[in-house]
């Protein structure tokens, strides 16, 4: 009996670990949570009903193999990728199985019949083994991740397991009832999985942070659009007012043979007429991006070229898009303003063919090191805490659309640029 409810246990956490495996392989969950909850509640009601009545180990194995192939559906992979999912998930099961049974101290198995296993011990351990394994696995779903998790954090979450796992042990070498053993063991699993638990969701909670300022930070460059535009109608407005003035005051100077006066009056007209209505490139959210951008650039007077030739649709999330281009506009105005006024300058080009977006930026640096390493290339402001993460963010990103980065010196007309390129793999 006692065996029976510490597999119970133990079950779920291993099914929770099964989770955080896959997520490592294959990242997020992409069904609704109701269907992962169904799918992963299942596999555990079923595999754990199975064992308790039947204790079979071909029979477990088969329908771990059939139930981690229906979990694999869930996930965003070729049938090739599913299959391997699930040779990889029921591979891993029958290791920790064997860790299990060999601390059981269990040497012969029929895998067609009932095994007489008890080692209550050996589920706990073999527990946090799984536990340990899946956590490290996972990790690397953080890597596409907005939020870097230091490597000491890692170590400790790891330290946490080894020594549950040590004080486990430890508690075996002393004299108390098997019952209160089993509690205390499961006790230390329970709180293991806690500690999972909450380092999953304090994860989650700063994705979430983040995200919730790059949606704010879009909500102004929309802001700036439309005050953009309103700024635009009104001057359209004073324009269509005068415009009848004006061209009756041409006239006459026309007439009257007044060349010189004229002349001045048809400058000071197209001066108002070409005066900046913001850039128009055909897509809502580079054209917001670099409206709001201008404001600065005007300000600090930095000579701006820019060519963009992209649909009014890309296939790249607007939470990336604007974390990449907004980023590398803001290195290319913290470089231009180190340099004098007048030497100020920035070519923007962004380009889309054959499914490949090509993100090139370009300015001026009179001070450039002999080699340009992207890992190596740091903030100047004084708090290298809070800024300086905008090349580490460009670099992310450009990972998770299977794409680059490449920075390197221009020279261009005897002067000396500093040009990134960023390059991602989308689709219209």
């Amino acid at each position: 009996m006692i065996h029976s409810l510490v597999f119970v246990f133990t079950s779920l956490v291993n099914t929770y670990a099964i989770y955080l495996f896959s997520k490592g392989l294959f990242g997020d969950y992409q069904k609704s949570k109701k269907m992962m909850y169904i799918s992963y509640g299942g596999y555990y009601v079923l595999s754990t009903a199975i064992y308790i009545l039947f204790a079979i180990p071909m029979l477990n194995t088969l329908i771990n193999i059939i139930m981690c192939f229906i979990l694999s559906i869930g996930y965003a992979q070729k049938l090739r990728s599913r299959i391997l999912y699930t040779v990889v998930i029921v591979a891993y099961l029958i290791c920790t199985d064997l860790v299990s049974v060999a601390i059981g101290g269990l040497r012969k198995i029929d895998v067609f019949n009932k095994t007489d296993y008890s080692s209550e011990i050996g589920l706990v351990l073999v527990c946090l083994i799984m536990l340990l394994i899946a956590r490290m696995v996972s990790f690397r779903s953080y890597h596409k991740s907005e939020i870097q998790i230091p490597v000491k954090v890692w170590m400790f979450l790891v330290l946490v397991t080894i020594s549950i796992a040590f004080i486990s042990v430890a508690l075996m070498t002393l004299t108390i009832s098997r019952e209160l053993l089993v509690v205390c063991l499961i006790l230390l699993l329970a709180i293991n999985c806690a500690i999972y638990y909450l380092y999953d969701a304090i994860i989650d909670r700063m994705n979430q942070a983040a995200e919730m300022d790059l949606v704010r930070q879009q909500g102004k460059y929309y802001q700036h659009e439309f005050e953009l535009m309103q700024e635009s109608e009104k001057q359209i407005e004073i324009l269509r007012h005068d415009m009848k003035n004006q061209i009756i005051h041409l006239q006459a100077l026309l007439r009257d043979g007044e060349y010189a006066d004229l002349s001045v009056c048809m400058a000071e007209l197209l001066g108002n007429v070409q005066s900046y209505s913001g850039i128009k490139s055909g897509n809502k959210i580079i054209d917001c991006i670099l409206n709001y951008k201008m404001t600065q650039i005007l300000s600090e007077r930095i000579d701006f070229h820019y060519d963009i030739v992209v649909p009014t649709q890309l296939d790249i999330k607007d939470f990336d898009l604007i974390s990449l281009l907004g980023n590398m506009i803001d290195n290319a105005i913290e470089a231009s303003l180190k340099e004098p006024m007048d030497a100020r300058e920035i070519e923007l080009a962004i380009t889309l063919q054959y499914n490949i977006l090509v993100l090139r930026i370009r300015n001026y640096c009179s001070k450039l090191p002999a080699k340009l390493e992207l890992d190596n290339l740091k903030t100047s402001k004084l708090n290298k805490k809070l800024h300086g993460k905008g090349m580490l963010s460009i670099k992310q990103i450009a990972e998770n659309y299977s794409g680059s980065v490449r920075v390197e010196k221009i020279c261009k007309q005897e002067k000396e640029y500093f040009e990134m390129e960023c390059v991602l793999l989308c689709c219209q």
